[in-house]
């Protein structure tokens, strides 16, 4: 079964450079979206098993998206794993992503390492659950070929 990741980001280059990093793991669907409003649209029609989110998008930015999520408001489970990325990595945004909900943070500009290791990380930490609520497989399974 893949791993289905939501990627949602307001840049196309950004997305463009996370598809290519992560398009080389065996087993993964990456479903795109440019803001938080557009990610809960897809959600509605396909289930992400992980989310990597941009900080500040317009419409709705990944703060507010973690938030609906964390508070059911979404066709997600609450407890999504949500990965946050941002250019502006000061303590306080950091500290406000955490009290939101999130469960990794990565600072742009972004490198195949970094990424790579929060999303084994996230996934490490979160690997008791699923989509479906089975036991998930093991997420160095999935990273074991970078």
């Amino acid at each position: 079964m893949p791993l289905n990741l939501l990627l949602v980001d307001d840049n196309p280059r950004i997305r463009q450079l996370l598809r290519t990093i992560l398009g080389e793991l065996d087993d993964i669907q990456i479903r795109e979206s440019s803001d938080g409003r557009a990610a809960i649209e897809a959600c509605s029609v396909w289930k992400p098993d992980i989310a990597i989110v941009d900080c500040e998008m317009s419409p709705m930015d990944g703060l507010e998206f973690t938030e609906r999520v964390r508070a059911g408001a979404t066709p997600v489970p609450a407890n999504l794993p949500i990965i946050m990325m941002t250019g502006h990595a000061e303590v306080q945004r950091v500290m406000r992503a955490r009290e939101v909900g999130v469960s990794d943070f990565i600072a742009k500009p972004l490198s195949v390492g970094a990424v790579l290791g929060r999303l084994q990380r996230t996934l490490s930490a979160n690997a008791h659950q699923n989509r479906d609520g089975r036991i998930a497989r093991s997420p160095y399974v999935l990273l074991s070929e970078c």
